[in-house]
């Protein structure tokens, strides 16, 4: 969703996601000694048959659209980068791994590494409700906050608890194709 909408994805270009594909050696790198690979033949596919088939290979070609700072606004978009600010204990920011962000990784170093990751979901520290926000997000179209309930009672008295929405970060278009 992101790269459809801010990356100029071409939800409809084909990828060989095959792991014997011709250019892997350009955009498809080895990560953590390990080169991308996918545990079922995908061949080629679109944008739409890289998330339905799961394809590591076709996310990273995916993801490797995506600048440094476009990775960043990522994150912040799908706030996993962020507390969910749920009164609950032991709740935390979400994390990243920070050596890719470190200042003297260059932007080539970047996208091998730590942008690969983030694109088959490795190196996001987060809980499951962090993912959910992420989804929710998503599946909306604009950034969402979680809450806990919808309503609480006080003396008899239901008081409504606000749904925190966001900017719009995604046309209706790019759900629906990610629907």
């Amino acid at each position: 969703a992101y790269a459809h909408a801010n990356c100029n994805l071409d939800w409809d270009r084909a990828y060989d996601c095959s792991s014997a594909g011709s250019d892997h050696h350009c955009d498809v790198p080895e990560v953590g000694g390990r080169r991308v690979r996918d545990d079922h033949a995908c061949g080629v596919l679109t944008s739409h048959g890289i998330l339905v088939n799961s394809s590591n290979i076709g996310a990273v070609k995916v993801g490797s659209l995506l600048s440094r700072d476009e990775w960043a606004r990522y994150l912040e978009v799908y706030g996993l980068r962020r507390s969910l600010e749920l009164p609950m204990p032991n709740e935390r920011q979400g994390h990243v791994a920070s050596k890719g962000w470190l200042p003297g990784i260059k932007e080539p170093a970047f996208k091998k590494w730590t942008g690969s990751s983030y694109s088959i979901g490795y190196e996001h520290q987060v809980n499951a409700l962090q993912m959910a926000r992420a989804y929710l997000t998503m599946l909306s179209g604009q950034r969402r906050e979680l809450r806990l309930v919808r309503a609480v009672e006080v003396d008899g008295k239901r008081i409504e608890q606000p749904v925190r929405r966001g900017e719009r970060e995604f046309s209706d278009d790019t759900v629906q194709r990610v629907r």
